[in-house]
Order: structure tokens, then sequence, then C-alpha cells
């Protein structure tokens, strides 16, 4: 088949290897990924990778998925209504966010008053400008409460695949967004929680 009768996924693969065969130095990659299913998703990366490490090639890439530049990239920018607001480290740009346009990005996110942690050890992030810390759902824990000690109720729980989607009521910060890889939890439970993994 000619170029403009396969697929946009397929354009896409063309249009790299027509690139590659020049042996470039730098790709600029405008989402490269948008048009592929999972599985060519992951073997185009992998051809990628493994074409920058043997040619020393390096990728600027833009995109809107966070699962393309979180395991991708060496460094992020953030760009926003045109300006530079955040560069870090991928890590830092997950769990350091400068706002929450920057938060939104890379995923859900819940809000936690920073008066939470006051008793705790914990050192949590605080977003500039604000009396609220970033927490994404991986990094709370629930529990069975103490006596007279219950700070959420379960609202839902959604089977994901490979984790689990829970819905927590609290007084301090409302509906809380939690994700477990297994749990006990249902709907009306009354639970603990305990924030973890914070930088």
């Amino acid at each position: 088949r000619k170029t403009n009768e396969v697929s946009g996924g397929e354009r896409q693969r063309i249009a790299l290897a027509r690139l590659l065969i020049t042996r470039p130095q730098l790709l600029i990659l405008d989402e490269p990924f948008s048009n592929l299913d999972y599985a060519n998703k992951q073997i185009l990366k992998e051809v990628l990778t493994d074409v920058a490490q043997n040619h020393q090639l390096s990728f600027i890439m833009s995109s809107h998925d966070p699962m393309d530049i979180l395991s991708w990239a060496d460094i992020v920018l953030v760009l926003e209504k045109g300006q530079l607001i955040q560069q870090d480290s991928p890590k830092l740009i997950y769990n350091s966010p400068v706002n929450y346009y920057t938060a939104a990005l890379f995923g859900d996110y819940n809000l936690i008053p920073v008066t939470f942690f006051t008793n705790t050890a914990q050192k949590p992030h605080i977003l500039p400008d604000t009396q609220n810390c970033i927490v994404r759902p991986h990094q709370i824990k629930l529990t069975t409460p103490e006596e007279n000690n219950c700070i959420g109720i379960v609202q839902e729980v959604n089977y994901m695949g490979s984790y689990y989607s829970i819905k927590v009521l609290t007084k301090f910060a409302g509906v809380l967004h939690v994700i477990e890889t297994n749990t006990v939890w249902q709907p009306g439970n009354q639970v603990s929680i305990t924030i973890t993994h914070l930088l």
C-alpha cells in the first residue's frame, strides 16, 4: 500500500523510519504515540530507546500523556499558557508540582490541608501561596480506625484491573481518592488515614 493508504499509526512509524535513516542527532517528536494502541506504543518506545542508546540520539518530545513522559524523560518542562512554569526531573515534577495545573497534568491528586500534618513527622509538599498539600492517591493508606478515631467513610470501591480506586469522604479534606493494589474495604466502612511515601 502507498503511505497515504495506511492508518495514522502506521504513517507515524513510516515518518520515524524515514527520519532515522538520515542518522539525526536530535529528534523532535510531537505526540508520537497518540495514534497507537497500547501494544504498538510499547514496541515503538522500545525501538526509539534502543536507537537513542545505540546511536547517541536525543529527543525533545511534547505530550499530554504523563505515562509517555515520566518513564522516558530526563528533564520535564511544563508550559502553561505559553510560559515555562516548572523544569525538573520527572520524579520532582510528579511529587512537587508548582501549582494545581502541573499536578493535574501528571495524574490524580488530593488536596489535604497542611494542618493535617502538624502532629506527624511527615514533610509534605505545600503548594506555593496556599495552605494545601498535594498527595497522590497511592500515598494514602487506609486502616481500621481505633475507637472514636474515624477519619473517613468509604463511598466507592471500583476495580480497575491492577488496582482498586477508592473514594473516601472526610471532614477535613472532602472526598479523597485512594489507590490500593488489594483492598478489603466496602462502601460504608469507617477508616483512618495515614499518608505514606512522601518526599
